[in-house]
């Protein structure tokens, strides 16, 4: 069953027996943390999503979507064709593509560059694109939960409808990205968006039965998937038990904490769980990511066909 960060904290006060202000946030600091060193573990399909931005005419830096982390792919659609460009992760490598064709610009994509809170991109765009023109692949970056769960008046809802009506509420546009379900419900959904204090959009249709005047709660929810979520109380849990000098407590929760976060890890390190295994790969300098393009990862980086004439070349 998927808990709220509120819920989070509860377990964390009541395995302590220590219900006191001061523990509640130390609690509330260390399930965070946990959250955090889980998913930076791995690179997990859950924790990764999409945002699309409009090319301009002349212009080759643009921003990187807020809650952006670290980049998997760009891609850039010119009609019918869809272009992944290639990264170049060295910034002097950037530098000297830009010295070299700082004034060459073409419609057709080939690499980007990320720097600071910006991507850039090479060529530079001919002419301006049109909506979702081009699109961010990355995994997101990982904030910390806050929000108490809230369920101040009643929802409505109906089968296959995005919109959520609120009675008595008092909703607000934080609560975008958190996440909705009546109390009688089965399943969470995200909100994506706030329209007024009475209106919620959600992100994927609601999928249940038609409600009117429900009770219901809106709350905070880790990316990590719900069959792991104790896993967020439980080793703060332990350091509680641990500086309290309570070692069978301590260990007890530890081992908890151990074992799933082994098996968490066994079960979503890989996209698929299938048991066909690749054939050996030959060694090259390139890895594709999982949208098909291309990131380089040795110091040395070729442009185009130095060696024919066709394009300039820069080693390392």
């Amino acid at each position: 069953m998927a808990q709220t960060f509120n819920d989070l904290y509860t377990n964390y006060t009541d395995n302590c027996g220590d219900t006191t202000a001061a523990n509640l946030v130390i609690g509330k600091n260390r399930i965070n943390d946990t959250n955090k060193e889980l998913l930076a573990m791995h690179d997990y399909y859950f924790a990764e999503t999409s945002s699309n931005f409009t090319t301009g005419a002349s212009d080759y830096t643009y921003d990187l979507p807020y809650d952006f982390g670290r980049m998997i792919a760009i891609t850039i659609r010119v009609g019918d064709e869809t272009y992944s460009l290639e990264e170049v992760p060295s910034h002097d490598k950037w530098q000297q593509i830009h010295k070299f064709r700082s004034t060459e610009t073409n419609d057709i994509p080939l690499a980007y560059h990320i720097t600071g809170d910006r991507a850039e991109i090479y060529p530079i765009p001919t002419a301006a694109g049109t909506a979702s023109y081009g699109t961010f692949y990355y995994v997101k970056r990982v904030v910390d939960m806050q929000y108490a769960d809230y369920t101040t008046g009643t929802a409505s809802m109906t089968n296959g409808a995005t919109a959520l009506t609120g009675s008595g509420s008092t909703w607000t546009s934080a609560m975008a990205g958190r996440f909705f379900q009546i109390d009688t419900g089965a399943r969470w959904y995200e909100i994506s968006a706030f329209v007024s204090t009475t209106a919620l959009t959600l992100k994927k249709t609601y999928q249940e039965l038609t409600a009117t005047a429900a009770a219901y709660t809106i709350g905070e929810i880790s990316l990590i998937p719900e069959e792991y979520h104790n896993l967020l109380w439980y080793q703060p849990v332990a350091q509680y038990w641990m500086l309290k000098k309570e070692t069978d407590q301590a260990a007890y929760y530890q081992a908890l904490y151990d074992k799933g976060k082994k098996e968490f890890f066994n079960t979503y390190a890989n996209r698929t769980r299938s048991q066909i295994l690749s054939g050996r790969q030959r060694s090259s300098n390139r890895s594709i990511t999982a949208y098909g393009s291309p990131r380089w990862d040795e110091p040395s980086y070729r442009w185009g066909g130095g060696s024919s004439g066709s394009g300039e070349e820069w080693d390392g």
